[in-house]
């Protein structure tokens, strides 16, 4: 366990920019059908492999199944033509000419995204997207839903821990805490 008063954003943002796959444990838990950044599995949009590393490790999906997008929503122009609010991942948009290397692994074949925009009230999540943004220049997360195939959204922090110690994610960030296997976590 790693206490993170105030510097959980910067820590996150800076292990998704190294190319860590993060677990994502916040607040009071999101209902229904997409994972909005209360419990989520995050990862640096940009490398083309981290679709096939979540797959292997987390997901078992088809290859061609993209995963979303989360973007800050002032920022989405940046890589989303027509970019509108879509706070439910319920738009889909074509990415910009010239951006799809900053999304690589968070668009469908055909180069759109079913994105879920991020508003500032939704303060922890978008501290972390804007801290990215700040380090890469891409304003955009890949998010998928905190859950190994088959099993249902991760309830509980036992769950959540569950799936670092079945090596889904490098580390969970839990509350102000990330947590780490002792010798690190392979996926």
């Amino acid at each position: 366990w790693e206490k993170h008063n105030g510097t959980l954003p910067k820590y996150v943002a800076g292990a998704l920019a190294d190319g860590k796959v993060m677990g994502w444990f916040q607040g009071r838990e999101e209902w229904g059908p997409r994972a909005l950044g209360r419990r989520s599995v995050l990862a640096d949009p940009r490398d083309p492999n981290t679709r096939e590393k979540i797959n292997s490790s987390m997901k078992n999906r088809d290859w061609f199944m993209p995963f979303a997008p989360s973007c800050l929503e002032d920022k989405g122009d940046i890589v989303f033509k027509d970019f509108c609010e879509s706070s439910f991942m319920t738009l889909a948009f074509d990415v910009v000419e010239g951006k799809e290397g900053d999304v690589s692994s968070a668009i469908h074949v055909d180069k759109t995204a079913r994105v879920h925009s991020v508003r500032p009230d939704n303060e922890l999540y978008y501290q972390v997207i804007s801290e990215f943004f700040e380090k890469t220049g891409v304003p955009v997360v890949l998010n998928t839903s905190f859950n190994r195939h088959g099993l249902p959204i991760v309830h509980r922090p036992k769950e959540a821990i569950e799936h670092l110690l079945w090596g889904c994610v490098h580390e969970l960030a839990i509350g102000n805490y990330i947590v780490r296997l002792k010798n690190g976590s392979e996926i």
